[in-house]
């Protein structure tokens, strides 16, 4: 890696981006590529990773995920909640500005954060004029947000300014992931005066509280941020300027970090495995005295969902048990999938996830109970069985057939229908598929992220339940589990509802993902986080 030397006022920011230059300042730019194309610069509307990665740099939250997954202060230097799990109570910084800016009509902008910000932006999340895809994380949880909505009050209830220091937030019910749902990107804190000179256009013009502020975006191409010398983290950030750019094909972007002109890319392409890693998954010498490699934990969970409403998988129990103990897991990760997956010891919950534990065993390669429970359908040796049909993506074809392969051997028959995703979601909402594969990104760190998807509450087409799962007990242990603040007692239900899941066996778990990353020699402290959605780059950093 080089230290980039440039010019942050004199120096054309299309020509720093693109080509290191010398100056006698010696300051640093971290060089990030983004696979994803940036389509906005407004928390309300950060729904993809580049989206969420970049507002993240420029906004801050009340609360923020460190990178164990565990809850630390943000704008709110401290918080209590009441002892019913209903009332928070967030106690502001006093050191917080928003980033200084000036208006094309000459103006300037630049004050302190408030707790009356903290309750406007979240406002403006509920508001059906904003149509921001965040809404979720406050509607059926936040007081007065229903009223709201409905045009029925001018203002969400449950939302309180008590000083311009402190701010309340009052629940429905007890809800307690709800802190990790304040440190996702839509609660991320705009000032109103901004946003109402913009408009729309606020997604072009960002001012936050954050390490960096916005200096230049050419949409489709890079992303200029520099350092905010106002941030109220003494001593950070640790770097003058972040570039990003935009390049699709993974391909491409390796050899843009492997000629020097990127620091960090996320992903790589299935045909570089080899070129780069051993047969133990470790760099390949001709790299390792330039680049560091991370294999992170990922939470995402691969699985195919079964529908449990009708078919010949709703009707005979143990041949979804017998499907589940027929896949090996160990084969798949180790020679398809190279390493960049854990096989799913477990149920839906991936490894990684803070409640996630060995003691929730999953199903393992067995097949003396694939003949047991085959026979116990009524198949012996898998005579007589229909074939199935799974339905995925092309981009997961490849998997299909290993594991088609490896179900042969048990004369499970399977026969893969690819289409592609948006009719994929179509059939399965609707019911119409028997066996087809899915996948969870964790949106916040808590089991019932996941667990949720199978509530019969949440069954599809107006929920997250595509295999029409139903069980009275599942539905009381994690219903429970939502009333306990107590995490150790919370994990222990959510491990009891999902060993019954396992048990009754709507889904197929196959992989977790793990993040794949490449860093240039000398920058330090790149964030390492499960979610990939947390990726502050305020502590990173270049060292020789």
């Amino acid at each position: 890696m080089k230290i980039l030397l440039f010019s942050l006022l004199c120096c054309p920011l299309w020509w720093f981006a693109c080509r290191p230059v010398s100056d006698p300042a010696g300051k640093t730019v971290f060089r990030l590529n983004l696979t994803s194309t940036l389509t906005s610069l407004d928390p309300a509307f950060a729904a993809q990773q580049s989206n969420i990665w970049m507002t993240a740099q420029l906004f801050n939250g009340l609360v923020a995920l460190d990178d164990s997954l565990a809850i630390q202060p943000d704008l709110a230097h401290q918080w209590e909640v009441s002892e019913d799990g209903t009332r928070y109570t967030f106690h502001l910084r006093s050191n917080v500005w928003f980033h200084n800016h000036t208006f094309p009509n000459g103006k300037t902008f630049h004050r302190k954060l408030t707790a009356s910000d903290v309750v406007w932006s979240f406002t403006r999340i509920c508001d059906p004029k904003t149509a921001s895809s965040g809404l979720w994380i406050f509607k059926d949880r936040v007081v007065g947000v229903a009223d709201f909505q409905a045009g029925k009050a001018k203002s969400v209830s449950g939302f309180r300014v008590v000083n311009d220091s402190t701010v309340e937030i009052r629940l429905e019910r007890p809800f307690p992931p709800f802190l990790s749902l304040l440190a996702m990107p839509y609660a991320l804190i705009v000032p109103k005066e901004v946003v109402d000179y913009y408009g729309k256009d606020f997604r072009l013009h960002p001012v936050g509280t954050g390490a960096f502020t916005f200096k230049y975006w050419t949409e489709g191409r890079q992303l200029v941020l520099h350092k905010n010398p106002d941030y109220f983290e003494k001593g950070l950030p640790k770097t003058d300027a972040v570039v990003a750019t935009f390049i699709t094909n993974r391909l491409s972007a390796f050899m843009e970090l492997q000629n020097g002109n990127l620091d960090f890319i996320e992903g790589i392409d299935p045909l570089l495995r080899d070129e780069l890693l051993d047969s133990s998954g470790k760099l390949l010498p001709k790299y390792a005295d330039k680049l560091n490699f991370y294999l992170l934990p990922q939470l995402t969970t691969e699985y195919w969902g079964i529908n449990m409403r009708e078919g010949l998988l709703a009707e005979k129990p143990p041949l979804r048990l017998a499907l589940n103990h027929a896949i090996d897991r160990e084969q798949l990760t180790r020679y398809l999938l190279k390493g960049f997956a854990l096989p799913a010891k477990g149920g839906l919950v991936p490894q990684g996830m803070p409640s996630f534990s060995d003691s929730v065993k999953g199903y393992d390669y067995h097949p003396e109970k694939v003949k047991r429970y085959l026979a116990e359908a009524g198949f012996p040796d898998g005579k007589g069985l229909p074939e199935l049909t799974l339905h995925t993506t092309p981009l997961h074809t490849q998997t299909a057939e290993m594991l088609q392969h490896q179900l042969e051997k048990f004369n499970i028959r399977v026969k893969i229908e690819t289409v592609e995703g948006a009719t994929l979601r179509e059939v399965v909402s609707k019911g119409k598929a028997t066996l087809w594969r899915a996948s969870w990104i964790a949106d916040y760190p808590d089991a019932e992220n996941y667990l949720s998807l199978l509530l019969t509450a949440n069954h599809a087409p107006k929920g997250p339940n595509t295999t029409r799962f139903s069980d009275m007990e599942y539905d009381r242990l994690l219903t429970q589990a939502l009333t306990e603040t107590n995490d150790a007692v919370r994990f222990r239900l959510y491990h009891q509802a999902e060993r019954l899941m396992i048990n009754r066996a709507p889904v197929v778990p196959l992989y977790y993902y793990r993040t794949v990353r490449l860093a240039r020699k000398g920058w330090n402290n790149l964030p390492t986080c499960a979610m990939p959605t947390v990726f502050p780059l305020k502590k990173v950093g270049y060292q020789k």
